[in-house]
């Protein structure tokens, strides 16, 4: 029995020392963290056409925009709004972006993202161009992507330590609990002479 405590003790002490260095694995991942730029707000017309905003070269920039009150419910097929960029050098970026009913036909969604880079620093200027729709606001967001670390493992380094200490207490167990086998005592014969 002294054995199997033994190689019990070991293997659990093994384990515990390989799982206590795989908690420090590190996990590197991103997080876009957003800034609005610029953003234009009417909630009494509901035309909200043109905004402008400071960007600097490098930047991800995305258009954000969201609609107003429409007068009638139907959209004809392919309906959506033609957004214009206009960066500081003069360059001029044209996207259409589909509008549809969301699933549950409660608002209306586009169905694409205007996301870009800014190419140089400067006021970059967007409207929208084709007004079928009504924007109640229209933004320019700024992206920026923070790296983060985390410890997907670290619940193993408790899991270690536990296996290690019950690894080296079985260890000691086996050691000082161990039944030495006795030998059996040999019987002196007695010294009488047979006469």
């Amino acid at each position: 029995m002294k054995h199997w405590k033994a190689l019990i003790g070991v293997i659990m002490l093994f384990f515990g020392l390989i799982l206590c260095p795989c908690s420090k694995i590190e996990e590197h991942y991103t997080v876009p963290v957003t800034t609005t730029v610029g953003e234009t707000i009417d909630t009494e017309n509901e035309e909200a056409y043109y905004v402008e905003g400071n960007l600097t070269k490098g930047d991800h920039f995305l258009i954000e925009f969201s609609l107003g009150r429409l007068s009638s419910p139907m959209i004809p097929e392919g309906a959506g709004v033609n957004i214009k960029i206009t960066s500081p050098d003069g360059n001029v970026t044209s996207q259409f972006v589909r509008i549809k009913w969301d699933p549950s036909g409660t608002r209306l969604v586009a169905m694409d993202e205007v996301r870009g880079v800014a190419n140089c620093t400067g006021t970059y200027i967007v409207e929208e161009t084709y007004h079928f729709f009504p924007l109640a606001r229209l933004a320019i967001v700024k992206i920026d992507y923070v790296e983060k670390t985390r410890h997907p493992y670290f619940y193993l380094l408790p899991v270690g330590i536990l296996l290690i200490a019950l690894g080296i207490i079985l260890i000691i167990l086996s050691y000082f609990t161990s039944t030495k086998r006795r030998l059996p005592k040999k019987r002196r014969k007695s010294l009488r002479l047979r006469r």
